[in-house]
């Protein structure tokens, strides 16, 4: 997002896909898919019955966050 200014943390979802939450941390998705997968992100992904689309929980982003990553 280095060309775009990014909107303020109020105007992202509570529920966010892959694309949107890597707007979010300012990672690119794979980076975000990494951050899952090996850096403990896992805990931010919320189980949506019936949906195959991953989802990630904004306010366990920002914990994951506020841990040091």
């Amino acid at each position: 997002m280095a060309d775009k200014q990014r909107l303020p943390d109020s105007q992202f979802p509570m529920y966010m896909d892959k694309q949107t939450a890597s707007d979010y941390i300012g990672f690119s998705v794979k980076t975000l898919e990494n951050a899952i997968q090996f850096k403990g992100l896992s805990i931010a992904i919320e189980e949506i019955p019936h949906v195959q689309k991953v989802w990630l929980n904004k306010l366990k982003v920002n914990r994951w966050l506020e841990e040091g990553l």
